[in-house]
């Protein structure tokens, strides 16, 4: 009789653990894209508009994710577990390889966030208002980006980068330590 209850009390630990893994899982992915989602606009016009007062939620949303890869790693774990020896191999190789790559294109992609935000800590963004006149600003933001450009609109984007780099404080600064 003792022996009947533990082989069954082990038999419902692995469909048990699978699912609390899976349910962690979900929840933690789940509410770290509800919070980027809801922080970083849709519109890519607005591109850097958000990172001043919602940064704090991407965060925590980046800081959620590696919990959520563990409790995934988990997952796959104990549902190859389960599957013991009737596991193909190569549906084990498929399955595994495929959990991997998505883990790691998640962190990948959850780096890059971290570095935006990083990035913006150690300098905030300020408004795109650094040329002075509204005609030429208007210009530069109409202006095609692509591999070709005119040798006029190529001359007047050095020359104004040349301006905007010597009204500069921070790049003055930073000729001046570099001497």
């Amino acid at each position: 009789m003792q022996r009947e209850a533990t082989l069954t009390r082990a038999g419902l630990t692995t469909p048990r653990a699978a699912a609390i893994a899976g349910i962690v899982f979900s929840v933690l992915l789940i509410t770290s894209l509800i919070l980027v989602r809801i922080s970083v606009p849709a519109d890519p016009q607005d591109a850097g508009a958000w990172l001043p007062r919602s940064w704090k939620t991407v965060s925590l949303a980046l800081h959620l994710l590696p919990f959520a890869g563990i409790a995934f790693l988990w997952f796959i774990g104990v549902l190859r577990d389960r599957i013991g020896p009737y596991e193909d191999r190569f549906f084990a190789t498929v399955f595994l390889g495929s959990g991997l790559l998505f883990l790691a294109m998640l962190f990948a992609s959850s780096a890059v966030a971290g570095g935006i935000i990083m990035v913006y800590g150690a300098m905030p963004i300020r408004p795109c208002n650094a040329l002075k006149d509204e005609a030429e600003r208007s210009y530069f933001k109409r202006l095609p980006t692509s591999f070709s450009l005119d040798p006029n609109d190529v001359d007047k984007l050095r020359n104004a980068a040349q301006r905007l780099l010597a009204e500069s404080g921070e790049f003055q600064r930073l000729l001046r330590d570099l001497k």
